[in-house]
């Protein structure tokens, strides 16, 4: 069977879960004897062709602008796409992450009656910024009003506000367009119920959108780890630790983290490892100082891989304090794979994995003293943070594991090459 991907970003630039996500099913499904091939946008100066671990990785460099591909199909996606289905001839087309390609590559594959699945990470399809939430609210519907407002406060439009209706109306248009592709994909997959009950506010019916969850490769989180090196490194022999792993953005909620470490210093004496880099890194480094809590805060920045799993063993808690509905990160999966009992916001996919005092704790988004409560609460009781960091392994090894994925994924494409 011979497989095109198309994905905005793939290697180098693997920036997040998603471009994981397709590495992770190109890698195994090559290793099955599928012929496997990317396409991804060219960014910087890199190759039009190259071959990365024997997946065949075509680039090209869209005309339109990333945001107007939200708006308007790019027909130049549509030549190049066109021209790679006709060379590799693919039975499968899967694309994955793709606003900033358009959607030509789905509208080829479709007209050249390939088999398109589309899997979702994200709110793309309903949201142009694709995260479903504004000003600390998360929106549950496509609204006149609260996307007007969205577009006035995120684009340039200071001193061009008659842009903003004239912005509605394209994306109105986008949104009509997107149902017209959408209803002729053989399969839409999201990892979580919550991103599929999202599709609902573009009329794209759910009986059609299949929850295929992430998984994970359990060979690499093998609980009770020795974590010396990662503890030693940053000097946390002997203490309590709260993890957070992550881009540091806005939408993750790390500064409600910080501001939530003087109510848990009250009771616990902790140090705060916060693992990751992003553009909110300033802003939390400041925060953290007008706070006079350094001496328990660590910037452990961007780490090896190889430590990864070190800093999930070495933790006490990972906390997830996610303020936007964050469909599926794999974070929490990762964490209680090693056994590590996780608090997350109630928000999104993450109810769906972590199981509220089952295998860790659920807090309301924004609610610093619900958060504290809830890390004093684990890390006062060991019994009970070991018995969540148990449950957490199983469900995982239950139901999220890469291998469970892999197979829904072939079984997909298999009913669709009947």
């Amino acid at each position: 069977m011979k497989i095109l991907y198309a994905s905005d970003y793939f290697y180098p630039h693997m920036i997040g879960g998603v471009e994981e996500h397709i590495y992770q099913l190109a890698k195994h499904f090559l290793h099955d004897n599928f012929q496997i091939a990317i396409l991804t946008r060219q960014i910087e100066k890199l190759p039009s062709l190259e071959n990365y671990e024997g997946i065949k990785i075509y680039r090209y460099r869209p005309k339109l602008h990333p945001q107007l591909s939200k708006f308007f199909i790019d027909p130049y996606s549509i030549k190049k796409t066109s021209k790679l289905i006709n060379k590799i001839t693919p039975n499968i087309f899967h694309a994955q992450s793709i606003p900033f390609m358009s959607l030509a590559p789905l509208y080829v594959a479709i007209q050249k009656k390939i088999p398109a699945v589309l899997t979702l990470h994200n709110y793309w399809p309903v949201c142009f910024f694709q995260r479903s939430y504004f000003d600390n609210h998360i929106c549950n519907a496509v609204d006149e009003t609260a996307c007007k407002n969205c577009f006035s406060s995120y684009l340039p439009l200071i001193g061009k506000p008659f842009l903003t209706p004239i912005l509605w109306k394209l994306w109105k248009r986008s949104l009509m367009i997107k149902r017209e592709v959408f209803d002729r994909i053989r399969a839409i997959t999201t990892p979580s119920h919550a991103l599929k009950k999202s599709l609902a506010r573009i009329d794209i019916p759910l009986s059609k959108v299949l929850v295929i969850p992430n998984g994970i490769d359990l060979n690499k989180f093998i609980p009770d780890l020795n974590a010396m090196d990662f503890i030693k490194h940053f000097k946390l022999e002997k203490q309590k630790i709260i993890l957070s792993i992550g881009r540091l953005i806005k939408e993750k909620g790390i500064r409600l983290l910080i501001k939530s470490m003087p109510i848990i210093l009250k009771e616990i004496d902790c140090k705060l490892v916060i693992v990751g880099g992003g553009e909110e890194k300033p802003f939390l480094t400041q925060l953290v100082k007008k706070l006079k809590i350094e001496r328990h805060v660590i910037f452990a920045g961007r780490i090896p891989s190889v430590l990864v799993p070190q800093a999930y063993s070495a933790a006490d808690v990972v906390v997830v304090p996610s303020i936007w509905p964050d469909p599926f990160p794999y974070v929490p999966l990762e964490a209680l794979a090693m056994k590590t009992p996780v608090i997350a916001s109630n928000v999104g996919g993450l109810p769906e994995v972590v199981r509220h005092k089952k295998n860790g704790l659920l807090v309301r988004p924004y609610n610093v003293e619900e958060l504290a409560n809830a890390a004093q609460d684990i890390l006062s009781d060991e019994h009970q943070a070991q018995q969540m960091g148990s449950e957490g392994r199983i469900i995982v090894e239950k139901e999220y594991t890469l291998s469970l994925m892999l197979e829904r994924y072939k079984q997909l494409y298999s009913s669709l090459v009947k």
